[in-house]
């Protein structure tokens, strides 16, 4: 993990929300504050927590009015923020993959997410303070970078499958960019120092020969010596590990989102009427502008000090505003002066032998702003062809600095003819009609629901499909696969509401009609030796393997201290010694872990200034069944980068250090506003 972190500072965004968040700083009970008794469990409404804000509880308020709730939806918004962050990490396949495993509740537990929640709320206040807006062009943007190439029908479909209004969408992502402002504004008060980026450059650029040896869990667990007595004792002592969860069968009905699709065949004049419905706000093609632009860069970091920033700014304006009096002035030609003031690296062909007149070659279009700034893209998108403008401020994944533009070219919105987008318009108008469809179907069947007391006699009268499901856990997450994914409210309510016999409302999910019946529950037991004893031979030799193998990689490394003895120690073993060539940390993961599978853990701490003739021991971890190995290694070479390679980097280097530390400013920043906060959990939960 630390490998994946470290090769992907670059990648993280400053969106980044801190997963490891210390634990809350609990003030009374529940139960003490006056006015205040538990709560009927309406999913819509459950109350997870309360809390009093900073200043709140600076102030003595103890007030029942005061006190602000954590609720469905702020706890909504701190999931989306969690997943965010997690598909920072991994990726958003990673993330699909990992919630199509397990409940959101089984990744982060309730107190993680009530902490986001008021991590939410902190940089809320603070934007709310500082009157921190986001323009709608960002917002636009934002989208358009989510949902590349998707038609608005298709937009809006995905967000409502995920259960939420596109009020609640626009909110949720406004509030995220908002937060990020709101973050920039502390990470820009980081700072690095040169012993600092000199510590962690040399992390990065050592060059290390090491010999090892690998110690495989499989090869010690499959020597444990096994006795019925010796398994029976560990059964004994460990019962609760063997704990089989309460379990339920199911009964249930659906009209599936595929079987209405079969009745739903958009005619002609449907199509047509659909495009002109919607043919400017879906088939229009948006504004865009050719231009050629003479940009100057304020030449720091995003790391800079406000002092360093502001000198920087000042020079680079008074440049620019130099050069837009020659070009006022007319006597040079747009292009020339480019080639001989603009500072944009893309002005110059590879070769560097030629320039290109400031053109930018990409249009710009409301997609820019990223790139650009929301001030640039607005004032070059009301541009006239040969109307110039500037100074521009540019700040985004361009650089950062000030512009002169000239128009090319511009175009302006029209909505495209039907016949170039039939294929686009045809399946928007069927997504159209079948949603509405699916919605009509579902408000006139939820009225018939009640007095029915028999799944299956039910999904006879309203023309849905029906099965049962074999025993499963109570707390799954899945009920059946014919029901599609529940969403987190209804299976709240269908898990601790839902009683045996009962049969539920109607529910939706995004691929079907539902109700569900409970037919029989099973509570909680544990498992009687007989039916669980492979498992149990299997967690006992695991477990005593792992001791053995831990003693024996520990034993070796304190009895083979050069590369001589652990080649003839591990031959005496049966084991096997390599030795890599000369590679960086990043590398020597890789190289280490070549009869494994997993991850080194504190590989970073543990080879940190090694020397020649140091030996360390590593373990490796799948993460799913603990430690599955051990590497014992020896330093026969350690190669320091030089100094003046270290400042030759310096400047693009920094980056990575930097942007770990202003994480860790963000994240000691809302860990003192949560320890001024009064927060008290639900005791229910």
């Amino acid at each position: 993990m630390l490998k994946v972190l470290r090769t992907k500072t670059r990648k993280i965004m400053m969106a980044t929300l801190i997963l490891v968040i210390p634990s809350f700083v609990m003030f009374y009970g529940w139960s003490s504050i006056t006015n205040r008794g538990n709560r009927a469990r309406n999913p819509e409404t459950y109350v997870f927590a309360e809390f009093l804000p900073p200043d709140s509880h600076r102030l003595g308020v103890d007030a029942w009015e005061k006190w602000h709730e954590v609720s469905r939806g702020e706890m909504y918004s701190a999931q989306e923020y969690l997943k965010d962050a997690l598909g920072r990490l991994g990726g958003s396949k990673w993330v699909d993959a990992l919630f199509s495993q397990f409940r959101f509740e089984e990744v982060f537990t309730v107190g993680d997410q009530v902490q986001n929640a008021l991590n939410v709320y902190a940089l809320r206040a603070y934007a709310d303070r500082h009157s921190i807006r986001v323009p709608d062009q960002e917002i636009v943007a934002s989208i358009q970078n989510m949902f590349p190439g998707w038609s608005l029908a298709q937009v809006r479909s995905a967000i409502h499958r995920r259960g939420m209004s596109e009020q609640a969408f626009e909110h949720l992502l406004r509030s995220g960019i908002r937060n990020n402002y709101v973050m920039r504004d502390f990470m820009a008060q980081a700072k690095v120092s040169v012993p600092e980026l000199w510590r962690e450059y040399r992390l990065r650029e050592d060059n290390l020969q090491v010999g090892f040896v690998s110690f495989l869990l499989s090869a010690y667990s499959s020597r444990v010596e096994v006795s019925e007595a010796g398994l029976k004792d560990y059964y004994d002592r460990n019962q609760e590990s063997f704990r089989m969860g309460e379990q339920r069968r199911y009964g249930y009905a659906c009209l599936t989102r595929e079987s209405i699709r079969r009745t739903v065949k958009p005619t002609e004049e449907d199509i047509a009427r659909f495009y002109e419905e919607n043919k400017d706000a879906l088939y229009k093609s948006g504004p865009q502008a050719r231009v050629r632009q003479i940009f100057v860069s304020l030449g720091v970091d995003r790391g800079a000090s406000q002092e360093e920033l502001v000198a920087a700014s000042d020079k680079a304006l008074q440049a620019i505003q130099q050069i837009k009096a020659l070009v006022e002035n007319g006597s040079s030609d747009f292009a020339a002066l480019a080639n001989e003031f603009s500072q944009d690296p893309e002005n110059v062909s590879l070769d560097g032998k030629t320039k290109h007149g400031g053109e930018v070659v990409q249009p710009i279009t409301a997609e820019s702003v990223s790139d650009y700034g929301a001030r640039f893209v607005e004032t070059v998108l009301g541009l006239q062809v040969g109307e110039i403008a500037g100074p521009l401020p540019v700040d985004g994944a361009r650089g950062r600095g000030y512009s002169i533009v000239r128009c090319e070219e511009a175009q302006t919105p029209s909505p495209e003819p039907l016949e170039k987008v039939l294929d686009r318009v045809t399946s928007d108008c069927l997504e159209s009609m079948l949603g509405e469809a699916f919605e009509d179907k579902y408000e006139a069947m939820r009225g018939e629901v009640a007095g029915f007391n028999d799944i299956q006699f039910l999904a006879s009268q309203l023309g849905m499909s029906d099965g049962e499901t074999s025993w499963v856990l109570k707390s799954s997450f899945q009920i059946a696969p014919e029901l599609g994914t529940i969403q987190d409210a209804d299976l709240d309510y269908i898990q601790n509401s839902l009683k045996a016999g009962e049969i539920s409302d109607l529910f939706l999910t995004p691929e079907a009609i539902c109700a569900v019946q409970v037919l029989e529950e099973k509570p909680s037991y544990v498992q009687d030796f007989e039916d669980v004893r492979p498992q149990v031979e299997a967690i006992y030799r695991e477990e005593k393997g792992r001791e053995a193998m831990k003693a024996a990689a520990e034993t070796f490394m304190t009895q083979a201290t050069t590369p001589a003895e652990m080649k003839a120690q591990a031959t005496e073993l049966g084991l096997k010694y390599k030795e890599t060539s000369h590679v960086t940390r990043l590398d020597l993961e890789e190289k280490l872990t070549t009869d494994t599978f997993g991850t080194l853990l504190d590989l970073d701490r543990n080879s940190a200034f090694v020397r020649p003739g140091d030996t360390r021991m590593n373990a490796v971890s799948d993460f799913a069944t603990s430690v599955t190995a051990y590497v014992v290694w020896h330093a026969i070479d350690v190669q320091e980068p030089s100094r003046e390679e270290f400042l030759k980097d310096l400047p693009s280097f920094r980056a990575g250090p930097l942007a770990i530390k202003q994480n860790a400013m963000v994240d000691e920043w809302l860990l003192d506003k949560r320890r001024e906060m009064k927060v008290e959990m639900n005791p229910e939960l």
